[in-house]
């Protein structure tokens, strides 16, 4: 009271302004100070038709130690999708984190002026994360994503999912038929040579699909995943992009096979279908087994020249068997089976439990990764739960509009 009564108010005003002014002047100080955790390169691996359901055996047996690490160094859970379920519309939500009624793809095949077709890049009504990267010059390396043909320009390599269809052996004449399977197109004449890595490999898949069309199909989409995966692998260790994205579909039709030889579901198996009986013969328990040993396979040739600021993710949009990560015992209630993610990193959280995702979140948290907008438009947000407090206090979120920039190509 002393101090108060010989100063007056003007001086006690001031005092207090500049104490405040110090103190913000430290904090701020000491936040510019502190370095950003920084995602180096990001990884994602697309697994179509993957469930915890036949992984977990796998793992708890020691039998997939590269999947492992990775679960155990981050975050892993469920992935949520959205009806129906099929893999052109589930894996361009993925690429666009918007709805099938925003992004336009639904089926492999539409009707164009009364005649069937195949769907196209073209057909696209909002722009994928790829080009979002291309606007801030990031290198991107997209390999085999559904619906990619023909390949679209971008700020890197976009190697088309018609580069190696899923139907057959081909020759350099056959492909050549094609044209833009990739970007640029010159790259085509660079890789038509390549030979699938023996690291891959491994032993034949033998009884895949005891239904004579799904075992050619089977065998033709493991020809196109083993080749996307070598390619993949090549190009990532030659280009050094910052982003890369991967997609192999040769899974789906084996379990799809699986489900119906043992009488749990049809052929063509969409949302109506409400149980699924699991249990797989024995001659599909050799085959599910190759399979994941060739994707684990892969995991540990990218761990190998993984830096330690690189992000991995594997994600899978919808599984094709009934099965959350907390209930590997199957609910026969369960209508939409759930996909898989998991996630690893230098600013992803490590978790020794579930976490739940959406495939609408994927495209969101990379684009936050790397301190790039959201689309103002996009459906999904940021899988924050994952992300690690030391990175989500110091950036947020943040949203831009990218109209003037994407123009939905013309009906």
């Amino acid at each position: 009271m002393k101090w108060f009564k010989e100063n007056n108010v003007f001086d006690l005003m001031l005092f207090l302004c500049c104490a405040v002014s110090g103190l913000i002047l430290l904090f701020s100080y000491r936040t510019v100070e502190e370095p950003l955790p920084v995602s180096g390169r990001i990884v994602l691996l697309g697994i179509d038709g993957l469930s915890w359901t036949p992984l977990l055996p796998l793992l708890k047996a020691g039998k997939m130690p590269h999947l492992a690490a990775v679960m155990q160094q981050g975050s892993y859970g469920d992935m949520k999708t959205s009806p129906p379920d099929r893999s052109p519309q589930v894996w361009t939500t993925i690429a666009t984190g918007v709805k099938v009624e925003k992004h336009n793809i639904a089926t492999r095949y539409l009707l164009d002026k009364g005649k069937k077709r195949i769907t196209l890049s073209s057909d696209w009504l909002f722009p994928p994360l790829w080009s979002y990267l291309s606007l801030k010059k990031i290198p991107t390396l997209v390999v085999g994503w559904p619906v990619s043909y023909p390949s679209s320009p971008l700020f890197g390599i976009n190697i088309s999912d018609l580069f190696f269809p899923p139907w057959g052996n081909f020759k350099k004449s056959d492909l050549e038929e094609i044209k833009n399977r990739s970007f640029p197109s010159s790259f085509s004449d660079t890789i038509t040579g390549i030979k699938p890595l023996l690291e891959l490999s491994g032993a034949p898949v033998e009884n895949a699909g005891v239904h004579p069309d799904l075992r050619e199909i089977f065998h033709k989409s493991r020809h196109s995943d083993l080749m996307n995966a070598s390619l993949a692998r090549y190009s990532f260790r030659k280009y050094n992009p910052g982003v890369t994205l991967i997609y192999l579909g040769g899974f789906y039709p084996l379990m799809k096979s699986a489900c119906h030889e043992t009488g749990s579901a049809p052929v063509d198996v969409g949302p109506e279908i409400k149980r699924f009986n699991t249990t797989l013969k024995e001659e599909y328990r050799s085959s599910v087994e190759a399979y994941l040993m060739f994707l684990d396979r892969l995991i540990g040739l990218f761990q190998q020249v993984q830096h330690p600021e690189d992000t991995f993710m594997i994600v899978s949009g919808r599984g094709l068997v009934p099965g959350s990560i907390d209930d590997v015992i199957n609910d026969p209630d369960v209508s939409l089976p759930l996909g898989i993610f998991t996630f690893q990193g230098p600013v992803i959280k490590s978790f020794n439990r579930p976490i739940l995702g959406g495939a609408l979140e994927i495209t969101p948290t990379i684009l936050y990764l790397l301190d790039i907008p959201l689309d103002l438009a996009m459906d999904g947000g940021v899988m924050m739960l994952a992300i690690k407090e030391t990175l989500s206090f110091h950036r947020k979120v943040r949203f831009k509009s990218y109209a003037p920039v994407f123009q939905p190509p013309t009906q």
